[in-house]
């Protein structure tokens, strides 16, 4: 039988918030029943996954030697990590915390259908698309994607629709409204990002 390889990097599921750079990368080479899975994870962790699609018992093969990434790349795959789950927790927050009334107002509770198309959408998502966004509630309970830098822009996410608004920084203008999708949240974003690029 004829053995093939891939390779792949896989983030650690948990990140701590507070020391990224402690979190080692390596690259794990293994063969599984003659289809190539490779594992990535934290230095020195033993722990290694992967579903059995064959009916019988087939042996796991890996090379002994991880390979390690340099500090810069760590440094980078770990403010990936970072970014998507610091909009999750926002967004969970939002969904376990704020009741009724919870600006002193009548705002409304987060709705959980927009609760989930938003984490749907970060989950989708690169980090990289959301470096420069950040998450807040609507008081009609609905979930506002935000930028952090000089970018006019905004993107609304409610149960069964999204609208989408910017203005770049030569002037140009985009706005929308359709049916929610993650494919059409990504564009969105993806077309919003692009209009301060150089």
């Amino acid at each position: 039988m004829m053995e093939e390889y891939g390779y792949k990097i896989a983030e650690p599921e948990h990140i701590a918030t507070s020391n990224h750079s402690s979190h080692g990368w390596v690259l794990r080479l293994c063969v599984f029943s003659s289809v190539a899975l490779s594992f990535g994870g934290t230095a020195n962790s033993e722990s290694l996954q992967a579903s059995n699609n064959t009916h019988g018992e087939s042996i796991l093969l890996c090379e002994k030697t991880d390979v390690a990434f340099s500090d810069k790349l760590v440094s980078e795959l770990n403010l990936n990590a970072e970014i998507k789950e610091r909009l999750i927790s926002r967004l969970m927050q939002f969904k376990n915390e704020l009741k009724k009334g919870w600006n002193g107002n009548a705002e409304l509770p987060m709705e959980e259908q927009s609760v989930s198309n938003a984490l749907a959408a970060v989950e989708a998502t690169s980090a990289e698309e959301f470096a420069k966004w950040t998450v807040f509630p609507s008081p009609n309970g609905t979930i506002l994607f935000s930028p952090t830098d000089n970018l006019i822009a905004g993107i609304s996410v409610g149960n069964d629709e999204f609208s989408y608004a910017a203005i770049g920084n030569r002037g140009q203008e985009i706005k929308g409204k359709e049916g929610f999708s993650v494919s059409s949240f990504k564009l969105a974003l993806r077309l919003i990002n692009s209009m301060n690029e150089a």
